[in-house]
Order: C-alpha cells, then structure tokens, then sequence
C-alpha cells in the first residue's frame, strides 16, 4: 500500500493540510502517516543539578495527546483510512524527509506554529520543497486562497 506523509504540528495551516492529506490518502487508497514532532533544549543538559527537570516522556505524551485531538474530526469521517501516527523528537524538515523516502506524497501548511503572516512558505514547507523525495503538496488555507482571489487584477486601458 503507498503512503501519504503529512506534517501536523497544530497550527491552522497544519490542519489544512492534514484535511487534504487525508481527503488525498482516501481518494488513492493509500495510508497516512501523520508526523508531529517536538524540539528544545532540555533542562537538565543546561543545569544538571537544578531543580527544574524535564521529562521527555512527558512531553512526548503532551505532543501526542495534541497529535491526536487535533486528528480526531477527520479519524471519524475517514475510518477507512488507515493511519499512523508519528511523534519523535526532532527538526521537522530533517524528519520529514526521512518519512519522505518511502511516501508516494508528502503534504504540509505553508507555515507552521511560528510562521510569519502573509509568508508564502515558511522554512519546513521550503525546505520540503527543494529537497524531498517525492512530490510535495503544500496547503495554505482556505482564507488566503480567497483572498488572493478577491485581488483585483490590473487592467490595462487603451485609447
């Protein structure tokens, strides 16, 4: 069975994506493997006898629990999608790509938790672009598409 990757770090353009992933894997009759992954420094490598500790099961089971709630609408109207669920500690690109070698598709946002408003991509969805394995779909939200298609066009006038 072929597989469709997509990038969910709970941001909207996040959510997008992850409704066209699985509207995508259903049309093909492909698996889904949702990647969510988490990062920063830890405590305890900067202050090891501190009282502050970080517990990286912890957050790992934070970062799941979001993965999943954030999943769940599409879950109860693609059951027959199968899915996996991916949630690793690690840059999002990097990961990304690594999933990327066997997917048949790979489906991101334009801009994740920290992107800037009105950047057309951000740094994964760039990254993702110039050096995944595979096709790449990068969503943007259903707003900015109308948006751009509420612009006026320049219209040339003539004598």
């Amino acid at each position: 069975m072929s597989r469709i990757v997509v990038g969910v770090d709970g941001s909207e353009p996040s959510t997008v994506a992850l409704e066209f992933a699985f509207e995508a894997a259903g049309t093909r009759r492909s698996e889904l493997v949702m990647v969510r992954t988490w990062s920063g420094v830890l405590l305890d490598d900067v202050v090891p006898r501190g009282p502050l500790r970080v517990n990286p099961a912890e957050i790992e089971a934070n970062e799941r629990s979001a993965l999943e709630e954030q999943v769940r609408p599409w879950r109860n109207t693609h059951p027959d999608v199968p899915v996996e669920t991916v949630v690793v500690k690690g840059r999002p690109a990097r990961t990304l790509l690594g999933y990327a070698d066997r997917a048949r598709l790979l489906v991101v946002g334009n801009r994740g938790r920290d992107g800037i408003q009105g950047m057309l991509l951000g740094s994964t969805s760039r990254a993702l672009v110039t050096q995944a394995p595979c096709p790449v779909v990068v969503v943007r939200r259903v707003e900015q598409r109308a948006q751009r298609r509420e612009e006026p066009a320049e219209e040339s006038v003539g004598p």
